[in-house]
């Protein structure tokens, strides 16, 4: 008795709060009712202001978030055959378009498309175009900044997490950081979790998707998102506004490259018989012969037994010396096209590997040794510098048997 007593003279001294609620209308807003109090009548009034609030939110349509998600369909339908596994990040190639139908609070359509990359803030990021805007995603798909007709309006430092590869369901992260805005800077906290797995339909079709949810520190939703990795990107995305939310659905999309026309069939692999081997550095015509016109690389295609998918050489005096390798040591990616028949290839002319599984590379030679023992589909790590920045990266690369 003596325990409680002393419990209750506690909680007064130091305040009450009445848990916070999270409410949310029939078009997505949101709002939170929650009050603290010191003291005997701080607290008496502090419950009585929360109270009020719930009833006046109800009155107005709103409804507990937890009783409006008890009451939802499911986010992913479950079929026979589709099972959930580990995904990997997608790569992306200039020229990637994606077509949503927007609803809620606005409407219209938004197409977006991979226009290239640039360095921002020190990384190498996928610029997407989508009407007078852009959106610069890192190599992880990871917000860094947006820009409204060349004006940037928001700067995410360290950028935005919303994916953590690979992904799978059960996965939790928090994304933790600073956005600066036209108007000052933002402490911000946002939780993610991979809530399921499954067949989600929007407009442009079926697809198996990963639902995501995302929350703030007191549980009001930020975002829903379903990643399909057919698409590679989302084929559903659900943010919560202050004034509702706006949702975008899937109508289609393109993974051609830029340049490249799709075929109207299928894509195939090259037939042994076609495939031809990696292209070489053209040499320049003597200087009493006019210069011919350079024909552009050819997409590669596999050599005898497995392969990283690109032509190699060796890196020149100037490159081991920026990557600080030796002579005789690393191989750098040739001049190459890509090749839409095949799995994307996350290098770039110009990347210098330097190891593979951890064994540093002797030369482009010893890529094939330490190749010989894979067999085809397996992945490695690889590890390289890219560009002139000297970045270094370590992604899992998938291996092709060409002829035998």
């Amino acid at each position: 008795m003596k325990a409680i007593l002393s419990l209750l003279i506690l909680l007064t001294l130091i305040g009450c709060a009445a848990p916070p609620k999270v409410m949310i209308s029939a078009r997505g807003r949101q709002v939170r009712c929650g009050s603290f109090g010191f003291g005997v009548i701080g607290t008496t009034v502090a419950v009585g202001s929360y109270l009020e609030c719930v009833n006046q939110q109800k009155a107005l349509g709103f409804v507990d978030l937890e009783d409006f998600e008890r009451t939802e369909a499911p986010k992913v339908e479950q079929r026979m055959g589709v099972s959930p596994s580990k995904v990997g990040r997608p790569l992306w190639e200039t020229g990637y378009v994606w077509t949503y139908q927007l609803s809620g609070i606005r409407s219209g359509t938004s197409r977006q498309e991979v226009i290239g990359k640039e360095l921002a803030k020190g990384l190498t990021a996928y610029v997407v175009k989508f009407g007078e805007n852009k959106l610069l995603l890192s190599e992880d798909l990871q917000t860094i900044q947006v820009q409204e007709k060349d004006k940037i309006t928001a700067t995410h430092t360290p950028p935005l997490q919303s994916y953590a590869w690979p992904l799978e369901v059960g996965k939790t992260w928090q994304s933790k950081g600073e956005m600066e805005t036209q108007t000052g800077k933002i402490n911000t906290s946002t939780n993610f979790e991979v809530k399921g797995y499954g067949v989600v339909r929007v407009p442009a079709g079926e697809f198996e998707a990963f639902y995501l949810l995302s929350t703030s520190d007191f549980g009001a939703r930020v975002s829903e998102a379903w990643y399909s990795p057919k698409v590679r990107r989302h084929v559903k995305l659900v943010n919560y506004m202050n004034e509702g939310w706006i949702i975008a659905e899937l109508t289609g999309f393109s993974l051609a490259p830029e340049g490249h026309t799709p075929p109207s069939a299928p894509a195939q692999l090259p037939s042994p018989s076609a495939q031809a081997s990696a292209p070489t550095p053209s040499v320049p015509a003597s200087p009493t012969q006019p210069l011919a016109k350079a024909s552009p690389p050819t997409a590669p295609v596999p050599p005898t037994g497995p392969w990283l998918g690109v032509p190699l050489g060796s890196p020149d005096q100037q490159t081991l010396e920026r990557v600080g390798l030796r002579p005789g040591r690393g191989a750098v990616v040739l001049p190459f096209a890509r090749n839409p028949d095949l799995p994307p290839i996350d290098l770039d002319p110009g990347d210098v590997i330097v190891a593979i599984d951890g064994i540093d590379l002797e030369g482009p030679g010893h890529v094939a040794a330490l190749l010989a023992s894979k067999s085809a589909g397996s992945t490695v790590l690889v590890k390289a510098f890219r560009g002139q920045y000297q970045r270094q990266i370590e992604q899992p690369m998938v291996i092709l048997r060409g002829r035998p």
